[in-house]
């Protein structure tokens, strides 16, 4: 009995030594737990570091807020801004009112003094390069030619002729309309016996063009 008690107290005291052996090391691993935490490098997610998913967590939502900002920044116009079409940038936007008649009689470029009265005038009117009433007299050609920053829209309202775009060749009338794009060269001849007249719209392909000279570098 006495050796059983003295093996039961040998066991109490084997089990508080071995309690005492561990408490020791669940102490130091908590001051461990602790200071990785101070660290920052408790614990991970899908083998990423706490600090590393914080920081990628910042880094979202700064990137967020501030892809945010520039869209509204861009969606949102100044408060001193106009729109383009009421821009008294635009000559069109004080003198809306223009008849041929009082338009000044100006030659057209390709051509011999084939006269011309500008009624819109670069930099007028957004993506308007220029809109003009032309007339031909009878056996007046209007040469060959094309244009890389417009494409041009003629509008026949009197008379008879030959347009030729590119290698077509086709007879025109009154009414008949021809859109020309680039790079395709066009040509208007008056073989008839009367004055062919037209409107002719150059449309830009900037907004607005209103440089001549980088018209010019672009015309053929």
């Amino acid at each position: 009995i006495q050796s059983g008690e003295a093996s039961a107290s040998g066991g109490e005291h084997s089990s508080e030594e071995q309690q005492g052996r561990t408490r020791p090391s669940q102490a130091l691993t908590a001051a461990q737990w602790r200071a990785s935490i101070q660290r920052g490098t408790a614990g991970s997610v899908g083998g990423m570091q706490w600090s590393h998913v914080v920081n990628l967590l910042v880094a979202f939502c700064a990137g967020y807020f501030l892809a945010s900002t520039e869209f509204l920044r861009r969606a949102t116009p100044p408060p001193d801004s106009k729109p383009l079409i009421d821009s008294p940038d635009f000559i069109a936007w004080k003198t809306p009112f223009v008849h041929t008649d009082t338009t000044l009689v100006s030659y057209a470029s390709h051509g011999d003094k084939i006269e011309k009265k500008v009624v819109v005038q670069r930099g007028e009117l957004p993506h308007v390069n220029q809109i003009a009433e032309i007339k031909l007299k009878p056996g007046q050609v209007a040469t060959a030619n094309h244009h890389m920053d417009m494409s041009e829209v003629f509008f026949f309202t009197k008379g008879t002729g030959k347009f030729t775009l590119d290698k077509e060749t086709r007879p025109i009338t009154k009414g008949m309309t021809v859109r020309a794009m680039p790079p395709h060269e066009h040509e208007v001849v008056n073989d008839g016996t009367e004055d062919l007249e037209m409107f002719v719209i150059a449309v830009a392909h900037d907004c607005p063009s209103t440089s001549k000279d980088i018209t010019a570098k672009y015309t053929k």
